[in-house]
């Protein structure tokens, strides 16, 4: 029954803790660089928000070990060109089953355009989102800066804690 809810579990209690703590570890730092994106957001831009800073913080907070800088602008480029679609969707027409295959299909088409590669993907999955939560009452202004402060809280994170390395592999290869 363990082998099905846990393949590879630890055969020892003591091992336990070891073996959660990466798990742990990428949960409280992805929690905490989303919360304080929020914080941010509440404090800079003042009267309405919405959680897109978290938003953009948590998707640029994602970023393997392996990703590099370079990687980490991309992923913020494809998280707000899929805000600034959706934004401009929401300002226009709000959510609907077009306004929903025009997010999708715009940021696909300009996530080819800017040739995000790996990262495409994030911007029609950021728009789809942005549409889905966004306020009418909250300027486009303010979607673009809580964007960008979520973005600067995720690579500041990425910088100061970065993800773990999966050691773990390499060291059975050896």
């Amino acid at each position: 029954m363990v082998n099905l809810a846990w393949p590879g579990h630890p055969t020892q209690w003591r091992d336990v803790p070891a073996r959660l703590q990466p798990t742990m570890l990428t949960t409280l730092r992805l929690t905490t660089g989303s919360v304080l994106a929020y914080l941010l957001t509440l404090l800079i831009s003042g009267g309405k928000i919405d959680i897109t800073g978290a938003l953009t913080a948590l998707l640029v907070m994602q970023a393997s070990a392996y990703s590099t800088l370079r990687m980490g602008i991309v992923r913020v480029g494809a998280v707000l060109g899929g805000v600034l679609v959706a934004t401009l969707l929401s300002y226009w027409v709000g959510l609907s089953w077009w306004s929903l295959a025009l997010a999708v299909g715009l940021s696909l088409i300009l996530s080819k355009v800017l040739r995000l590669g790996e990262q495409a993907i994030e911007m029609p999955i950021s728009a789809m989102l942005i549409l889905a939560v966004s306020d009418p009452a909250i300027a486009a202004e303010t979607r673009v800066l809580n964007t960008l402060i979520g973005a600067g809280v995720g690579v500041t994170f990425n910088l100061l804690y970065p993800p773990a390395l999966p050691v773990r592999p390499a060291g059975d290869s050896i």
